[in-house]
């Protein structure tokens, strides 16, 4: 693991040691371009590895990023902001149409943070 990683790998466990690890943290070092912190602290807060983190997160669809989102307590509100962010951080297309803005609705009006990240797990155990 390189010397930044390690670093930025501590920071995380501080943070969510003492319970300051939050969807806010999220939002601030992707809206600062800190790509790498974010992916360290989302798959974190998820109790996810990295590497499983990073092949759901930036697969194709919006149904499991929605997810992971609602699991962490990030708003709907927010939602766009963080999926545009995060594919252009990485140089994917961000494509949200009716039906994937209707999957997105569907996932933060039907699933609890709980019930969210116990779909999420079971999506990526497959």
């Amino acid at each position: 693991m390189p010397v930044r990683r390690a670093s930025a790998q501590k920071l995380i466990e501080k943070l969510a040691a003492s319970g300051q690890l939050r969807a806010g943290f999220l939002m601030r070092v992707l809206s600062q371009g800190q790509i790498d912190l974010f992916d360290l602290a989302f798959a974190r807060l998820l109790e996810v590895e990295l590497v499983h983190f990073r092949q759901f997160f930036y697969s194709d669809g919006v149904t499991l990023v929605a997810l992971a989102c609602r699991a962490t307590g990030i708003d709907k509100s927010v939602f766009a902001t963080v999926y545009n962010l995060s594919r252009q951080a990485r140089s994917k297309t961000a494509m949200m149409g009716r039906p994937e803005q209707a999957e997105v609705d569907r996932i933060f009006t039907g699933f609890t943070k709980i019930t969210a990240l116990d779909e999420l797990k079971a999506a990526i155990a497959h």
